[in-house]
């Protein structure tokens, strides 16, 4: 039997980013997936909507649910001499 706990995790990026969310995991699935988009150009989520998270702007899947078979394709507007900078944040639960 395990005693499970909540890790949180983030990562800083600002490249042009694929995150799959079940290796991010260790297989485990992913809750709570926030992108803060901390930089001066706009974040586009590379999927059917191509969302636009604006620069101080965040986007949030606020759901207890795992999300584990979603690869997220993160692109950055190609704005010259603008800052890239974004951080990826969710919660991963862990068997202690």
């Amino acid at each position: 039997m395990c005693n499970i706990q909540v890790k949180t995790v983030a990562l800083r990026f600002s490249n042009n980013q694929t995150f799959d969310c079940l290796k991010m995991s260790n297989n485990k699935g992913v809750r709570r997936l926030t992108i803060r988009n901390l930089g001066q150009t706009t974040l586009i989520i590379k999927d059917d909507s191509f969302e636009p998270i604006a620069p101080g702007e965040t986007f949030t899947i606020n759901s207890d649910l795992l999300v584990t078979n979603q690869k997220l394709q993160l692109d950055f507007e190609n704005q010259p001499g603008m800052t890239n900078d974004a951080i990826l944040r969710y919660l991963v639960d862990e068997c202690q």
